[in-house]
Formats: structure tokens, sequence, C-alpha cells
């Protein structure tokens, strides 16, 4: 599965390495294969919309991040943080998922960031990572968008079991008017359903040493992921058959002589019946967190070729 908005070192998709930059971290995603569906979270068109925040005497109040006179508010330390909430989406039970948080330095001074961390009521699926472990200052008008010393910061999650999960990030600056700010968090975690493989065609009839295609195309992951393996496999034959899928022939006129094996990362392959009689060719998926089918997490037949040799 996937998620839309995540990120995660795995196969398609690589963490950079993190730690604090000369301008201090900034949450954002950078990575592919992630296990949510996760809607937008709402744009800040203003200051004025972003997330809740606690005032010095330790109220928590919402709205505006400064309402002394413009000039006042510019020239002290000022802090924006995008997005207002981290909403993870629909996710995948036992698959770590990534989201961001944006920090913006909206002031003339820098702003010093003195930690950014959950609450002690998040649930502990979620992590900040890597951890923040001392200050640092974001310099004015810096940003994820422009500043490219920021170093980027996640917020996981690794759910352990399906349900809702539920959190707040807190990021704690020397901004007067905003002191700290306080980010929701929320996901919901399913469990991985079996991918279904599909073939076209169903079955072929062809002479002997023709080449036939394989398409495995229409395979389908049901939860919104993708198929990222493909593996056929000859589960019957004539007596006497040694035939079996590849990528290519090199030379597409004597396929007797083999070729390129197959590419499980794509969906079709070459196969040639090299006697009379009937092979049925089996076509086993994955999905992009590895569970396949068939297999003994998710059993029943494969997508199944019958390929009908004729003299």
């Amino acid at each position: 599965m996937s998620c839309k908005h995540a990120a995660r070192s795995v196969r398609r998709g690589r963490l950079r390495p993190v730690g604090l930059g000369r301008a201090g971290p900034v949450l954002v995603v950078a990575l592919m294969g992630s296990g949510c569906i996760t809607e937008e979270a709402p744009a800040n068109d203003s200051p004025a919309d972003t997330a809740s925040t606690m005032d010095a005497s330790g109220g928590l109040h919402d709205g505006g991040l400064h309402d002394t006179p413009a000039d006042a508010a510019v020239s002290a330390p000022c802090l924006d943080v995008d997005p207002s909430n981290i909403a993870f989406g629909l996710c995948l039970t036992q698959a770590t998922s990534y989201q961001p948080i944006g920090i913006k330095n909206c002031g003339e001074r820098a702003v010093l960031i003195d930690s950014i961390r959950l609450s002690d009521d998040s649930d502990p699926e979620f992590q900040v990572t890597p951890p923040v472990a001392e200050a640092f200052e974001v310099s004015p008008q810096a940003s994820t968008d422009s500043d490219p010393d920021l170093t980027p910061i996640y917020v996981a999650l690794l759910p352990t079991a399906d349900g809702e999960y539920s959190g707040t990030l807190i990021i704690e600056s020397d901004d007067p008017m905003r002191p700290s700010a306080l980010v929701p968090i929320s996901a919901t975690s399913l469990p991985n359903q079996c991918p279904i493989g599909a073939v076209d065609p169903m079955h072929l009839t062809v002479h002997v040493l023709d080449v036939v295609g394989l398409n495995g195309g229409p395979s389908a992951d049901l939860q919104g992921g993708s198929i990222s393996t493909y593996e056929w496999e000859v589960v019957e034959r004539p007596e006497g058959s040694l035939s079996f899928p590849v990528e290519r022939f090199a030379d597409s006129s004597r396929p007797q002589d083999g070729g390129q094996p197959d590419d499980p990362s794509t969906p079709t392959a070459r196969f040639f019946g090299d006697m009379v009689g009937t092979f049925i060719v089996e076509l086993r998926v994955g999905d992009n967190f590895g569970l396949m089918h068939p297999s003994e997490a998710c059993p029943g037949p494969g997508a199944r070729v019958q390929i009908d040799v004729v003299p």
C-alpha cells in the first residue's frame, strides 16, 4: 500500500540523513511507499490560520498568532507552523508511515526552537525522528521551501494494531505570542489486504516454438497501493518440457536458445511451448509492502494462463 503524502526509506524512496543543519531542522516529507491514504491538511491562508497555541500563562488559544501592531510583531521572534494538524488518514497496521510539519520564521529576527516533542498523552506509536536533542535557530524568513540548510525531521507512525491513534506535536520557541505551538495528530490503522493477480489473455492456442506474451497488467491492490512483484511459474506442462518464462528472448526466431531471465518488477514475460500439449502458467503478485498472493498469508490459487500447444 502507499501513502499519497508520506515518506519512507524503502525500495523506491530514500530517507535522507538527518541532523541539525546551520539553520536547524524542519519537518518535511521525502519518500514513497508509505502505508497511508491521506487527505490534504487545510492550507494556511494567513498566519492567523495556524495551529493552536499556548500563551505565556499556559492558556490554550486559537486564531491569530500576533495581536500586537504589525511593526511590533515582525520585530519579535515569529514562528509559523504548517500544516496546523497532521492527518495520516487510513494507514496499514505494522507498516511505518511518515508525515510532514513545516517550520517557518515569519519575522525579522531569528526564532529559537527550544524543542520539538510529542505530548505525554500521545499514543506511543507516534515518534519524532530524529529526536531534537538541543535548541536551534531558524533565520529570518527561512522556510522549507527556500532554505537548503534546513534539515528534515519526520513524524513517524508504526501502528501495532488496527484502530484509532491520536497525539499532539509540541513545538516550543521564543516567539512571545506563540511559545508553544500544538499540532494535533490523528490516524486510523487497517489491516493490509491481499493483492489480486489477474492475467490477460487467460487462454492461448499456439504452434510448437511459437512465442507468446504473458501479461499480468490487470493485477491490482484494492486498497489503493501498487503491485511491485510479478512472478511467473509453469505449474503444469507436458512430460519432458523444459520451457520457462523469460523477460525476452535473445532471438525470437530461436526461443529454444533462451533469453534474459524474467524481471519480477515488470508485469509481462515471454514464453514458448517446446512440446505439443497443455501448459498452465501461474502468476504470483506482491504489493509494495511485501504481501504476496498466493502465499500462506494469502491462500488460494493465483491467476493462471492456459497455453495449448498444437503441432
